[in-house]
């Protein structure tokens, strides 16, 4: 909502936590706290971006080359190749 960011650069494992933790919270929650508790997961969960790390380049191994899936079967590889 707004914020100028692509879903990757968030993280998905914070995110998730965020929302358990308001999960539980809107069990104990009255009515009027509802919107409340709401704001403050889209806060949490806004919070939760991934710190960028210049010049990190985590490649799969072999990602290039085709799979044996045995019987005389290859799978195409997932990257596409120039």
């Amino acid at each position: 909502e707004g914020t100028g960011k692509s879903a990757v650069e968030y993280s998905f494992t914070d995110a998730v936590q965020a929302v358990r933790d308001a999960i539980i919270v809107l069990f104990r929650a009255s009515a009027p706290a509802l919107e409340l508790v709401y704001t403050h997961l889209l806060d949490d969960i806004r919070a939760a971006v991934i710190r960028k790390r210049p010049g990190r380049s985590y490649p799969r191994p072999e990602d290039g080359k085709p799979k044996n899936k045995g019987h005389g079967k290859f799978l195409l590889p997932a990257k596409l190749v120039p």
